[in-house]
């Protein structure tokens, strides 16, 4: 996590095995599949997946299937891991964190076709900067998050195929060329309060597409599918891969859990985070499966359906359990969107609803340095702000609510700040410093 162009490659074994493990569970993904589906299903609903113009919310269960859904998920996964592996990319938190973010995407808008010309479009830039692409890979699948646009203009334009697929292929290599260093200086902004800072990037890119676009001619229909059948196979999948991170954590943690789990949520949380660097690759693992299960929990007590939409939270929860949230301080954040919900009469089950509170927990370090109040009213302005910012990039962008949190961040940060300086909102765990290392790509 480097901006260093001379830094030395991670050691080839110890790179790989926190992508081996995630190339295992996307293995597991994609032979679950089968069991949802049948291979004939399964094969014309990853067809559709790759041919559909994938912008939000385009739920892939609701478009094909379960089972396409899942392999889609699990290739993309395996796929990404394999990149990592051949770059050379450290396995580390930032590592777990963007294979879980591809992973549930892979759900809800993320495809090997608009993935591939922005993984590339980054790859052109090391060249042209002359960095090894090990210092961009993981930033290179957050990109993806714009995956949307790169099939909406394949797909939705009404132009001749050709024409189409070569306009869509071209864009996409130009957002992956411009992106990575706006993920470092868009960072600053926020100053790591705000984890998923690739949405906040990626909203405003959106947004500034969508408005040349529109300046052009060209107008992106919207979308709206949601899956609503049984959540039941899911949860189990979910279970399963929850249930291994808490039980291989534990057989690597070793000595006491309870000691070494307290110093972790002690931790404020605030970017850059690295909890397998500072309390081990046991201890991570172990929180990821906790955070998963809340995300589950939270989903299914409130009566939220298992669909592609918080399917994809509830990976990105797991994922960022290794770098940043923990159950102290997350739950202030999710507290609030659920209050706001029920004082402004919204239903806090509905798939919206859920999403705000699951993907609010971005917001997490906000509640872990500034305390239990701060991380309340971050939770209810998400709430609001998550609903309001979609129009902007016109569904192009999947990580809209981390473009929310990054506004809620950017507009509550100086206030906080002046209150805990005059002492009126004192920290929880004591100021941690801004760490712009790598590409500040949360």
């Amino acid at each position: 996590m480097t901006d260093s162009h001379t830094a030395p490659p991670a050691p080839l074994g110890k790179a790989m095995a926190g992508h081996v493990l995630m190339a295992a569970y996307g293995l597991l993904f994609m032979v679950a599949a089968f069991f949802f589906n049948t291979p004939q299903e399964v094969l014309t609903g990853f067809h559709s997946i790759l041919i559909s113009p994938s912008q939000l919310s385009t739920d892939y269960m609701a478009l094909t299937n379960v089972g396409a859904t899942l392999f889609n998920s699990g290739l993309m996964t395996v796929l990404g891991a394999l990149l990592l592996m051949v770059s050379r990319t450290p396995a580390n938190a930032i590592s777990f964190a963007v294979l879980f973010t591809v992973m549930g995407f892979s759900c809800f808008g993320k495809n090997p076709f608009n993935a591939t010309p922005i993984v590339l479009g980054v790859f052109l830039f090391t060249r042209f900067m002359r960095i090894p692409f090990r210092e961009k890979a993981t930033a290179s699948l957050y990109a993806t998050g714009l995956g949307p646009l790169v099939s909406a203009l394949a797909f939705s334009t009404g132009l001749p195929p050709a024409l189409a697929l070569a306009l869509s292929f071209a864009v996409g290599l130009l957002v992956g060329f411009i992106l990575p260093p706006l993920m470092t200086a868009f960072m600053r902004f926020h100053q790591g309060y705000c984890l998923y800072n690739a949405g906040f990037v990626n909203g405003i890119v959106g947004t500034v597409f969508i408005a040349v676009l529109a300046h052009i001619g060209f107008t992106i229909p919207p979308m709206a599918l949601d899956y609503r059948g049984s959540s039941v196979g899911l949860a189990v999948l979910l279970s399963l891969l929850f249930g291994s991170q808490m039980l291989i954590g534990l057989k690597l943690q070793g000595g006491s859990l309870r000691a070494a789990y307290g110093r972790l949520m002690r931790s404020s949380g605030r970017a850059v985070t690295d909890f397998t660097v500072q309390y081990g690759p046991g201890l991570s693992l172990f929180n990821m499966g906790v955070c998963g299960f809340m995300g589950m929990g939270y989903a299914l007590l409130l009566g939220g359906q298992l669909n592609g939409a918080i399917f994809s939270c509830i990976m990105k929860m797991t994922g960022y359990g290794s770098y940043g949230k923990h159950p102290r301080n997350v739950t202030p954040v999710m507290l609030g969107v659920l209050l706001m919900n029920l004082v402004t009469g919204h239903n806090p089950g509905t798939t919206g609803a859920v999403l705000a509170a699951l993907f609010g927990t971005s917001l997490a370090p906000i509640a872990g340095q500034f305390g239990l109040f701060a991380g309340l009213l971050a939770g209810a302005l998400h709430a609001t702000l998550g609903r309001a910012v979609g129009v902007l990039h016109a569904g192009v962008m999947l990580y809209n609510n981390g473009f929310a949190a990054g506004v809620v961040a950017v507009f509550m940060l100086p206030w906080l700040e002046l209150l805990e300086e005059r002492g009126w909102l004192p920290g929880r765990f004591g100021r941690q410093p801004l760490n712009l290392g790598g590409d500040g790509k949360k």
